[in-house]
């Protein structure tokens, strides 16, 4: 697998995350609960990802980059307990679904 470029530059990350506040609304839960991030099917949280995450922008932050996974829809890093108006619906936590396929993200075995 190879890593997005957003999860080992924290410059690009931070600015494709200013877009998605600005265009998808990217925000705390609140009351949308059922939508968040950790159960979008462009919210991807596997283990190669976390191991992105881990020796990219967020080495050191363990205990942090357990709540982080990637946006393949917005490319940036974001938080399983956040919310966006991009939400494709439901997966089970952590999968990545058909979304990591799309993005090139997962070699073919």
């Amino acid at each position: 697998m190879k890593c997005p470029i957003v999860t080992g530059d924290a410059e690009l990350n931070d600015a494709n995350k200013a877009k998605a506040i600005k265009t998808a609304d990217y925000m705390e839960a609140g009351e949308d609960a059922e939508y968040k991030c950790e159960n979008c099917a462009a919210f991807v949280q596997t283990d190669e990802m976390q191991g992105c995450l881990e020796n990219g922008i967020a080495k050191g932050m363990e205990d942090e980059a357990e709540d982080m996974g990637y946006c393949a829809q917005l490319d940036f890093v974001c938080s399983e307990d956040m919310v966006c108006k991009k939400w494709l619906g439901q997966q089970a936590k952590g999968k990545g679904g058909i979304v990591i396929k799309i993005a090139g993200m997962m070699d073919d075995d």
